[in-house]
């Protein structure tokens, strides 16, 4: 590390896996291009205790006392954890911290989460299924994690009880018809 005060050296500092794993999640990079964005990263925030907080514009990370990148995660949650975790904190305004949010297309959401629900039914909710959707969603321009991912999680959850009272549905009258058929054979 550089100076361990301000900056990182983001091409000497050591990464945990679940840091890369979190910051794919989040922000969709690998670790070339986390390594490329911990160079840019300067120190944020009130520091507690032996872990310092990095931050490049909306990406947040937190490194340990030996310098090792913990994990990454959205300047929001970051500033959502401060608030719950250091009283008096809460006065941090977080209308700032997401004032350039952009307009929700429900229309569109919805339509994206049906599409991706029809796709993997009835097997939507392995970690592959759900790694698929986040990579998808990122392609669409929607973070999975922010406001438009969890409206996203809330219209696929919906269309998945849809398929599946569709699919419930279905097999009752499979078993109604097939109860009806049998019981026409013992008539005869």
């Amino acid at each position: 590390m550089a100076n361990k005060d301000v900056l990182l050296d983001g091409r000497r500092v050591n990464i945990s896996r679940h840091a890369i794993g979190r910051y794919n999640e989040r922000f969709g990079g690998d670790e070339e291009a986390m390594r490329s964005q911990l160079s840019r990263a300067v120190l944020f925030g009130v520091q507690l205790g032996y872990d310092r907080i990095f931050l490049d514009s909306d990406a947040a990370f937190v490194v340990d006392r030996y310098g090792v990148v913990k994990t990454a995660l959205h300047k929001n949650m970051l500033v959502a954890n401060m608030q719950i975790s250091i009283r008096g904190l809460a006065d941090i305004d977080l209308e700032n911290v997401t004032k350039d949010k952009p307009e929700v297309d429900f229309q569109f959401i919805e339509s994206l989460a049906e599409q991706q629900c029809s796709s993997c039914f009835p097997r939507c909710f392995g970690k592959g299924a759900r790694k698929i959707r986040n990579r998808k969603l990122r392609r669409h321009g929607i973070d999975p994690g922010g406001e438009q991912g969890r409206i996203y999680d809330e219209l696929f959850l919906k269309a998945y009880q849809r398929m599946n009272q569709l699919r419930e549905k279905s097999l009752n009258q499979q078993q109604v018809k097939s109860a009806c058929s049998e019981r026409n054979e013992l008539a005869r």
